[in-house]
């Protein structure tokens, strides 16, 4: 007769020595320390890693700035002596005193009246009879010294620069008598806003 087949045990395994981490609460809590621990020295070496490459490109900034500060330098240098032969050359010097001369034109042709316009006004102030012997415009006074037939000629004088707006204050500094001729000298405001939009 056949022996039937008996069934198969199990095989167990037991296992009595102690673990190795701590178990229940503990253990978890240990386990996601770990877990994040390790994301953390990853994430700062990424971090330290990028500082680094971004130290690098800020030395290769700095050195090629270095040099295009030596470049320029040793351009400007050039410009400051001025070539001797080649006039047409750009050179600081030769710039500046350019700068310098059209700066003193600006500064003469600002302060200048309508020299021609202030005679044309004094022309027609002066009365008929009058024989000037000199006359001079120094920034916006006007001087002028001469002679005059009459006392006549005179009043009409001042009456002529009290009626302008052009030429005013006339002050008569000196008046004598010679040979029937009255000699004076006297100087009047030009009003330099007054001229300053005609043409000369």
């Amino acid at each position: 007769m056949a022996r039937s087949a008996q069934p198969k045990t199990p095989d167990l395994n037991i296992d009595l020595l102690p673990k190795e981490t701590p178990s229940a609460t503990s253990g978890e809590a240990v386990h996601w320390a770990l877990s994040v621990g390790r994301y953390l020295i990853i994430a700062t070496e990424i971090v330290a890693l990028g500082a680094f490459l971004i130290a690098i490109w800020f030395s290769k900034e700095k050195n090629d700035l270095r040099t295009d500060v030596k470049s320029y330098q040793s351009e400007i240098a050039g410009y400051q002596t001025c070539d001797p032969v080649n006039k047409d050359a750009f050179c600081e010097d030769r710039f500046r005193k350019v700068q310098s001369q059209i700066s003193q034109v600006g500064t003469l042709q600002s302060g200048q009246f309508q020299t021609s316009k202030v005679l044309t006004e004094l022309q027609s102030l002066l009365p008929v009879g009058i024989k000037l012997d000199s006359l001079s415009i120094d920034k916006n006074i006007l001087s002028i010294s001469g002679q005059l037939p009459s006392e006549t000629e005179l009043q009409t004088l001042i009456n002529s620069f009290n009626n302008s707006d052009k030429i005013v204050a006339l002050d008569i500094t000196s008046l004598t008598k010679e040979n029937n001729q009255l000699k004076f000298t006297a100087t009047a405001t030009v009003m330099k806003e007054k001229f300053s939009g005609a043409a000369q």
